[in-house]
């Protein structure tokens, strides 16, 4: 007896997924930004409501590249070693106690393995903020290698409050 179409799809279809590890398809950058911003805004999209996943979280960590991570690690542990802060504000809400709103996704540019997405959205009182992310390839995995905004960059503000450390 041969088995129905939708059965035999079905068993295709789990073979697949176990043959890859089960693992779902790679994100791309645009989606990864907008997960970040799922994750930072919390199930309500209005930061009201646990949980809230800020950028030293490890949900938001995975999608940096290592080094990035490695650099984000070192300032943790100087800031639990100091005391002192060297990131006091939110690189993915551009601020503190900033709630995104209307947060847009833009792709802005690409060349081969690196490519940047620009987040676009607004606070309550109406100011308008952008955030740029900047992804490379990494073991064929989107990364994000640096976040920039209108007035910093995370990468070398990190590099300057650890300093020669």
């Amino acid at each position: 007896m041969a088995m129905p179409v939708l059965i035999r799809s079905l068993m295709f279809a789990m073979a697949l997924a176990l043959v890859q590890g089960g693992h779902a398809a790679e994100l791309s950058p645009s989606e990864i930004v907008k997960e970040l911003y799922r994750l930072e805004l919390g199930p309500k999209g209005d930061m009201s409501a646990e949980p809230l996943y800020g950028f030293t979280d490890v949900q938001i960590q995975r999608r940096l590249t290592r080094s990035f991570q490695r650099l984000v690690t070192r300032m943790m542990a100087d800031q639990r070693k100091t005391g002192e802060a060297i990131l006091d504000w939110d690189p993915i809400a551009d601020g503190n106690g900033a709630v995104p709103l209307n947060v847009k996704i833009e792709a802005m540019s690409a060349s081969g393995d690196k490519t940047e997405i620009v987040a676009k959205f607004h606070i309550a009182d109406g100011e308008r903020h952008m955030v740029t992310y900047r992804f490379v390839r990494e073991d064929g995995a989107w990364k994000i290698d640096d976040i920039a905004t209108k007035a910093s960059d995370i990468r070398d503000d990190i590099l300057k409050g650890l300093g020669a450390k």
